[in-house]
């Protein structure tokens, strides 16, 4: 087990890499298992004028690292949407970088294509994966359900955004796809990326209990780069706190209880994660947005409301 001792924080940007162990840096990146892209805001105060005309360009790649000194690594990795410049008070000064990852492949990628009669799901994923190329997206974990031995009776005209053929591509094998640090995932319900499943207790970094709501299964750890969506987490019943049921969909039956299940096996799939961080304050979190593993159950609205 790693020891969560000194944080780290790097921030790699025009061309330079920041160490800001020793500075105030505030951030917030949010990633979540559905087409639109992750975003990072991130606060950097009191940097060298040419640090900020460096790194202050628009669309440049942006990665920032985080954690401990013995575990630490990429929590986004993304492109710059813009960087705001202005002072806190008199003496000292701030920068705050607004990115995105992927959200100009998400924006300006097109497909003006038709296939063949016999073309497969993952042949029109590929069509997706070239328009989106221009913008730094590469290809990351794909379905084996988009090689399931469907071929299209007919030719297949794609013509219009590729996020909106990807959307029904992967509705079509009920799978979601979204961009994560530049590459395009499509991941079935009953799959995740691969690394195998991560054990949430106290003892490798688990803060509090986790928690049983009408949004997922909720629980706080300190940042671990290790943790991101699509990835598997074991978290025992026995620290998982009960929710109760809404009344008005009754309590004889836990698939209408508007409640995502408490997984038998303890292997919950993480949808979102929402890191926050202060180098000199006491927000240094990842929260997880979860479901059970299984696909199993109720699947919260607001894990599921932006695939269809």
């Amino acid at each position: 087990m790693a020891d969560n001792y000194l944080r780290v924080c790097r921030l790699i940007a025009g061309g330079k890499t920041l160490n800001l162990d020793d500075m105030q840096v505030e951030f917030l990146v949010r990633q979540k298992r559905v087409a639109t892209p992750a975003v990072a805001e991130i606060r950097l105060t009191n940097l060298a004028d040419s640090t900020k005309n460096a790194i202050c360009q628009q669309n440049q790649s942006v990665i920032l690292e985080a954690g401990y000194q013995d575990h630490y690594g990429a929590i986004f990795k993304g492109t710059i949407k813009q960087g705001n410049r202005g002072k806190i008070n008199g003496t000292d000064t701030f920068v705050d970088l607004f990115c995105g990852d992927g959200d100009q492949a998400y924006i300006k990628g097109q497909v003006i294509k038709t296939l063949p009669k016999g073309s497969t799901r993952q042949d029109v994923v590929n069509e997706c994966l070239k328009a989106f190329a221009p913008y730094g997206i590469t290809k990351g974990f794909m379905s084996p359900k988009l090689n399931d031995g469907f071929k299209y009776p007919q030719s297949v005209p794609l013509f219009g955004q590729a996020r909106d053929i990807m959307r029904r591509v992967a509705r079509d094998i009920g799978a979601d796809w979204s961009f994560n640090s530049g590459k395009l995932n499509v991941i079935h319900k009953t799959e995740a990326l691969p690394g195998g499943d991560v054990a949430l207790n106290s003892q490798t970094g688990m803060v509090g209990r986790a928690t049983q709501t009408f949004n997922g299964i909720i629980v706080r750890t300190l940042i671990n780069p290790a943790m991101y969506k699509d990835r598997i987490v074991k978290i025992d019943e026995s620290s998982i706190d009960r929710a109760a049921p809404d009344p008005s969909f009754g309590y004889e039956n836990p698939n209408t209880a508007k409640l995502p299940s408490i997984a038998a096996d303890g292997r919950y799939r993480v949808y979102g994660v929402d890191r926050t961080g202060n180098m000199r304050g006491s927000e240094w979190f990842d929260t997880l947005y979860c479901a059970a593993a299984s696909g199993d159950g109720f699947l919260p609205k607001a894990l599921i409301e932006f695939q269809q």
